[in-house]
């Protein structure tokens, strides 16, 4: 009779804990530059806190939550800017992301976006790149 309350609250903790979880996707951060434009890491940042400093041809994989986020990338600093560009995405269970930094170069500046990748697109691009398992 023990054994058979044991085992069911067993089976019972083993459901709670699963229930209890945050319900989470992946996100795979991709910065595959041209070598005259990786001046050093660039900081990427989820409603505004840092999640991620990544180095030319590297990449990251975080899991975020559920729900409705912004993101946006700077080179340096150690807090998001109002003014920039921001990447929002309806993240959902269980999916995967591929977000890749653009880079583009002007005269007497660069643009520095984040663009998000099919999930074929962004598999071949991380193929030819090192994770970042850092990423501070």
């Amino acid at each position: 009779m023990t054994m058979n309350l044991r085992f069911l609250a067993f089976i019972i903790l083993c459901i709670s804990l699963n229930f209890c979880k945050a319900q989470t996707a992946k996100l795979y951060i991709i910065r595959a530059t041209d070598p005259v434009l990786s001046l050093g890491k660039l900081n990427v940042f989820m409603e505004e806190k840092l999640l991620c400093k990544i180095n030319n041809n590297r990449f990251s994989v975080h899991d975020i939550e559920i729900g409705v986020h912004k993101f946006q990338v700077k080179y340096g600093g150690k807090k998001a800017k109002k003014k920039i560009y921001n990447y929002e995405i309806d993240v959902q269970e269980n999916k995967t992301y591929y977000l890749s930094i653009d880079q583009h170069d002007h005269f007497l500046y660069n643009d520095i976006m984040l663009t998000q990748l099919t999930e074929n697109s962004g598999q071949k691009l991380i193929s030819n790149l090192k994770q970042d398992k850092n990423c501070d």
